[in-house]
Order: C-alpha cells, then structure tokens, then sequence
C-alpha cells in the first residue's frame, strides 16, 4: 500500500513540479511544440459525447483537451491544448493544466483510511499544502473522495483537485492540476470529468 501510494505522489509531485509541459516539451509530445504526435482519443460518435475508452475504464474528455504521453504510473494524462499560460514563472517549465488517472488497490486499509493516507502522504511530499475543500459523493456507485489543495513551488501557485474512487478492492486516483488563478476556469470542468469515470468490469 505504501509503494502505490508513493508511486501515486511521485506523478503528482514530478508533474506538477517538473512541469508537465517540460515532460511532454522534452520527449515531442506537447502540442505546438517539438511534436504535434498525439494518441488519438477513441470518441464514441453514437451519443456524439467525447467518451475516452481505455481497457479498464472510460471518462468524457473535456473539449479541446487531448491524451498525451504517460510518465511514471499514470494510465492517462490529458492536457488543454487551448489554454493560454501567462504566468512567467509557468512559461519557463512550460506548465500546462493536465490530469491524469492513477489506479491503486484498497489492500488492508478501510477506505477512510486509504484517503487519510493519501492526505499524510501529501504533507509529507510537499511542505506548504494547504488543503482547502474536502468532499465526498458516489461516482460509478462507489464512494468517491475529493480533495483540493494549494502549495507553492518554484514561485508558482497551483491547484490540485484529487478525486479518491474507492471500490470493493481497487482505487482510481484523478490528479487534476492548473494553476491558482486558472481555478475558476477548471474547477467545473474537472469536476465534471471525475464524475464520469466509469470503471470497467474486467
């Protein structure tokens, strides 16, 4: 449990401080920069929704975002390719708002639990987060956290959403990440994205 959750913290804190765009800026992958290349959503054209089906799970893409290359133990990692960084420290690591979906299992922990872990382990990680709002609903019929946090790196201010899905035995984790004066742009469309995950029984 530890080791996935480390692997979990270890996107969130390489994406965010890295700089997702740097990552994709460097291996060709962030759109208008080295490489146009990108993975090719797979749409549902029949209800005409941009429904993204991967092998495990499906979610509704937000417009204009597109799936890019995957670091570390993400499954999928989205980025808006609309948006416009004016920020100038956000520039210079080329940032750009993405989120990412993470799985996990529950192992020998109660859900509660599991989500009070993921909170320690985000204080741990990253020495000034503040978390801001903590939330809880049903998603896909399974108890469902959510979690916004802010913190500071690299004189940047950013702000992260997690949402916790928690089932039987497994756990999908969704990182979504932009910047603290972007929020109110985001914060809608990530929670919307959250609550169309829609896990597959495989």
């Amino acid at each position: 449990m530890k080791k996935n959750i480390t692997l979990i913290l270890i996107v969130i804190a390489f994406l965010i401080v890295g700089g997702v765009g740097f990552y994709l800026f460097e291996n060709g992958k962030l759109p208008g920069f080295k490489s146009t290349e990108q993975v090719e959503p797979k749409i549902n054209l029949e209800d005409k929704s941009n429904i993204l089906n991967k092998d495990n799970f499906s979610l509704e893409m937000p417009d204009g975002w597109v799936e890019v290359a995957n670091p570390q133990s993400a499954l999928l990692t989205a980025v808006d390719t609309k948006e416009i960084i004016t920020d100038t420290n956000a520039q210079k690591i080329n940032f750009r708002s993405y989120f990412s979906v993470i799985p996990d299992t529950l192992g020998e922990q109660s859900k509660d639990s599991f989500y009070q872990t993921v909170k320690d382990s985000l204080n741990e990680a990253i020495s000034d987060i503040s978390f801001t709002h903590e939330g809880k609903a049903v998603v896909d019929n399974k108890d469902n956290y959510f979690l916004e946090a802010e913190f500071n790196q690299q004189e940047i201010d950013f702000k992260i959403l997690l949402s916790i899905n928690i089932g039987e035995k497994d756990v999908w984790i969704m990182s979504f990440n932009t910047l603290k004066s972007s929020w109110d742009n985001y914060k809608d469309v990530f929670y919307n994205t959250a609550k169309s995950l829609k896990v597959k029984q495989i």
